[in-house]
């Protein structure tokens, strides 16, 4: 019984989008996948010359939460979601800067690397 109970539920875990075992932390309105934070020259209108992290997680809105595609200035400590999935579809997200994330424990996390 433990044998099947164990493989229904790796089954449904490789199943979804992030790798099973990510280590995943949420903060404010945002839950950030540390395994797939990276350095990217972001391609996304209003991105600076340099280097911003580029990662994935969840927005956390009123009405539920979606995957998602985010962005951190660690220069500048502003944060963007530029990618949102909803029904099953990725969607451009207001590629504005935002919120200044100076003191969120995740954003420093992101940028810094350690977690």
């Amino acid at each position: 019984m433990k044998h099947l109970i164990a493989a229904a539920l790796m089954f449904s875990l490789a199943g979804s989008s992030s790798p099973v075992f990510a280590k995943t932390e949420c903060d404010r309105s945002i839950c950030v996948n540390y395994s797939t934070a990276k350095w990217v020259h972001s391609k996304v209108p209003g991105a600076p010359s340099y280097k911003v992290k580029q990662f994935q997680g969840k927005r956390i809105f009123s009405n539920g939460n979606n995957p998602a595609v985010m962005e951190i200035d660690c220069r500048k400590r502003e944060f963007r979601t530029v990618k949102i999935k909803e029904q099953g579809k990725w969607f451009d997200f207001d590629p504005r800067w935002g919120a200044d994330v100076s003191d969120w424990p995740v954003a420093s996390k992101v940028c810094t690397g350690v977690h």
